[in-house]
């Protein structure tokens, strides 16, 4: 049974398997180093690609060093997907198409694991005190 599936069963029922359910959920530290890796250093898009999304996601508070290597391969495929559409544009279509849309796709399972869509962000789970920010957020909304 999944962790979510154990939580929310517990809230209806009262835990009658009298399992013990997992509350407190692995913390991770939220990184602010913007430091450029390595592996994009020099190039520019990239660069600026890896800077702007850090700080969108440390702002929002879901940015830890285990998410660098993503970021940095996302940032690369998109320098890259820049440079391919700039191809394209000076005729070259025939390969062109393949490989934008093969960047494409690296692009899109990257963000994914940043959560960089709001679909992709409800898989992330928030702490208690996060989630009772949210309950009364959304009470106050309604």
């Amino acid at each position: 049974m999944s962790l979510k599936k154990a939580d929310s069963e517990h809230q209806r029922s009262g835990n009658p398997s009298k399992k013990k359910l997992v509350v407190d959920r692995p913390q991770w530290r939220v990184s602010t180093d913007l430091k450029i890796p390595r592996v994009i250093r020099g190039d520019r898009v990239a660069e600026r690609v890896y800077r702007e999304t850090a700080e969108e996601l440390i702002e929002i508070g879901i940015f830890t060093d285990l998410d660098k290597p993503i970021l940095a391969r996302y940032a690369k495929f998109i320098s890259l997907f820049e440079r391919e559409t700039e191809t394209l544009e000076n005729g070259d279509v025939g390969t062109g198409l393949v490989r934008l849309a093969k960047l494409n796709a690296e692009i899109m399972r990257c963000g994914s694991k940043l959560g960089l869509s709001p679909a992709d962000r409800t898989k992330f789970s928030l702490n208690r005190q996060q989630e009772d920010e949210l309950e009364i957020f959304l009470k106050d909304g309604e």
